[in-house]
């Protein structure tokens, strides 16, 4: 671990957050939409 993270890395870093929240986001709405186009 750097005490000095460059900037891609902490873009690096920000963007593997965003997605670890934003896939499981996805993937509910997808399931919630699909469960009421069956519906």
């Amino acid at each position: 671990m750097l005490l000095f993270p460059t900037v891609r890395a902490r873009r690096r870093l920000v963007k593997a957050q965003i997605v670890r929240i934003e896939i499981p986001a996805v993937q509910l709405i997808l399931h919630k939409t699909q469960r009421f186009t069956e519906a």
